[in-house]
């Protein structure tokens, strides 16, 4: 049996992970010995990692370098899954609404801080469901990463996002740190820090509802 190994530093990885201009995710594909330059049509090194899955099982199966980068560089980006949106008066929406558990929602916040770099920075946090017994953990964790971005404002959804509005607003203070119990009362908070020269990030599971939310502020 045949075993290939991708990503780190085997035989099929990526180098140079970057995000120019918020029109997706470049990186050097590395297959031995050959490389190729890749744009993958979505933000965040979080996809990288599945570049290279899709790049190795294309190796395996006979495709050129040629032909894998062709392929990663046509996939369509499903809806709310990190699209960037512009609205009319210059504010920018991170769409990541679709899913939402505590890995991504790191690699999600990353991008979200490399993309805004000196903007207003807004998030609007849904539950992660499923967690079982570790959910007020995972959740009191990401609270704490929140705290440390110096947010403008963080508006959390949901009855587990409770203890993650109450573990960010040490740092961040009442008044920066709001939680509502659905994404009815999402508007109402956010309309009013929708301007220029901002960027908000909306990240929940799809049964949060934070979808309608970005389909009502298009």
């Amino acid at each position: 049996m045949n075993v290939i190994w991708f990503g780190g530093n085997s035989e099929i990885k990526a180098i140079n992970i970057d995000c120019p201009n918020l029109k997706g995710t470049k990186f050097t594909l590395v297959i031995n010995s050959n490389r190729k330059v890749i744009h993958l049509p979505t933000l965040g090194s979080q996809f990288v990692q599945d570049a290279l899955a899709a790049a190795a099982t294309s190796f395996c199966l006979g495709f050129s370098l040629d032909e894998i980068k062709t392929g990663l560089e046509s996939f369509r980006v499903p809806e709310h899954r990190m699209r960037l949106i512009r609205l009319k008066n210059g504010c920018l929406i991170l769409d990541d609404s679709y899913n939402n558990n505590p890995q991504a929602a790191k690699e999600a916040l990353k991008t979200f801080t490399e993309i805004s770099g000196r903007k207003k920075k807004i998030v609007v946090f849904g539950d992660m469901l499923e967690l079982g017994s570790l959910e007020k953990r995972f959740h009191k964790e990401i609270g704490r990463v929140l705290a440390k971005m110096k947010l403008n404002y963080l508006i959390g959804v949901g009855p587990a996002s409770k203890d993650l509005v109450r573990e960010a607003e040490i740092k961040l203070g009442k008044n920066k740190a709001i939680w509502t119990s659905s994404s009815d009362g999402v508007l109402k908070y956010l309309k009013p820090y929708l301007m220029e020269n901002t960027v908000v990030l909306i990240k929940g599971s799809r049964s949060i509802g934070l979808d309608k939310v970005v389909l009502e502020l298009l």
